[in-house]
């Protein structure tokens, strides 16, 4: 792809078409489809750097219903992706780490939003920009201890919760053949992503890529071609609803844009614009599918802020904003919510991450009990030791313990790399 042709594809029709109206709430009745974009390490001010990039509000935030939810995990103030991905996913808080398990507690699996409309009869698909086995995907579709027990991830997707659909990058142990083994199609390309043979399989795993999707800057700056051959968030997306809407008791749909989160560990502005562009792009996709329907609830969220960002200077549209950073980690800025269509409005009602999973599963969030209290010392959260320690093994926070779990170099090295002019 030309950098003139990503740069239209980038910045085309997704950023600035005007949103649709929330649909009629006529009945109790819950949403036959239910979608989520999850924006990794998207806190409100990538979303507003991304804004002020694009000229006009991203698709997202043009949505009718609006809040902020507390991302806390059960041993932490600052969760990480395992604990807040459970959170959204079971509706509880876990210790960092742990994935749709009960720990704190008797350490049982936590029942999945994914499976209970799943046991409904609905079709399950799980996308995301980086590997598929990666902790927010996992958490919906896996019950382990720790995020690292890769291949106890596979094994989950493989022959307990068989998502119909699982599109997203390879690496981290995944191979080719036990998906196939498993009785899915298989595809690596966009080209088969969309053929005829995928789109009538019975169930697809995508896995594009070693270990993450292409930079959506680095095309734009002309520094990766990687998408000439495989897709972009957005495009998954419409393969994955076009796969899905095939079911006639409607579908559960999980989409994450996790390299905004890579990218805000590398305090890299340019490429977390860009990432979250290319979520609203996504978001955008699934808008223009769900216009004539009203059986569909559609919401955005983040699992948690990562970087510290603040805006310093708006440089206006199509330049990057001048930034500061506070940290390669996470931190405990509470993310936005977005909701559109069915019972959107109860989203209103939601105060923290783990009253998603009620949205999801077609219930209004309701005051929740005591939930495991945060210990502290000296004043900080217990769990902010345990996100040191995760720092102190890798300054690239989750990013680069997935990249070393892959075997791959280039998260460190894109670190080191001066930031490029906007493209």
């Amino acid at each position: 792809m030309s950098i003139l042709a990503a740069a239209v594809f980038l910045l085309g029709i997704g950023v600035g078409t005007p949103v649709l109206h929330a649909q009629a709430e006529e009945d109790a009745k819950p949403a036959r489809c239910v979608i989520l974009f999850i924006g990794d390490g998207m806190g409100p001010h990538q979303v507003e750097a991304a804004r002020l990039y694009a000229g006009e509000p991203l698709v997202f935030e043009r949505l009718p219903v609006q809040t902020s939810l507390a991302t806390a995990s059960a041993d932490s103030e600052v969760t990480d992706s395992a604990a807040a991905a459970t959170a959204l996913a079971t509706g509880h808080r876990v210790n960092n780490g742990v994935l749709s398990r009960a720990m704190p507690g008797d350490g049982q699996p936590l029942t999945t939003a994914l499976e209970i409309l799943a046991q409904q009869g609905k079709a399950t698909g799980l996308v995301t920009s980086v590997p598929i086995l990666h902790a927010t995907p996992a958490a919906f579709a896996a019950h382990v201890e720790h995020r690292k027990e890769a291949q106890a991830i596979a094994q989950d997707y493989l022959t307990v919760t068989r998502p119909d659909l699982l599109l997203g990058s390879g690496g981290m142990g995944m191979e080719l053949e036990d998906a196939a083994d498993a009785g899915y199609t298989v595809v690596t390309t966009r080209e088969e992503l969309f053929s005829q043979q995928a789109q009538q399989a019975r169930r697809l795993w995508g896995l594009f890529g070693g270990g993450r999707l292409p930079y959506e800057y680095d095309a734009v700056s002309g520094s990766d071609d990687g998408f000439d051959k495989l897709p972009h968030l957005s495009e998954l997306t419409r393969a994955a609803l076009a796969f899905l809407e095939r079911d006639p008791d409607g579908f559960f749909l999980m989409v994450e844009g996790g390299l905004i989160d890579w990218a805000s560990h590398d305090n890299q502005i340019e490429r977390a614009v860009l990432e979250t562009i290319e979520l609203s792009r996504a978001v955008q996709v699934a808008l223009d599918w769900a216009k004539d329907r009203d059986d569909v609830l559609i919401l955005v969220t983040a699992d948690h802020e990562t970087g510290g960002l603040e805006i310093l200077e708006d440089r206006g549209a199509r330049q990057f904003p001048e930034v500061s950073w506070s940290t390669r980690g996470h931190t405990a800025t509470p993310v936005p919510l977005y909701a559109w269509g069915r019972h959107a409005s109860w989203a209103a009602d939601a105060d923290e991450s783990a009253d998603v999973f009620d949205l999801l599963i077609g219930r209004r969030p309701q005051p929740r009990g005591q939930e495991p209290a945060v210990a502290k010392k000296n004043g900080q959260g217990s769990g902010e030791e345990s996100a040191q320690e995760d720092a102190q093994e890798s300054v690239q926070g989750d990013a680069q313990e997935d990249a070393e779990e892959n075997g791959q170099e280039n998260v460190q090295e894109d670190a080191e790399q001066p930031a490029a002019a906007a493209p």
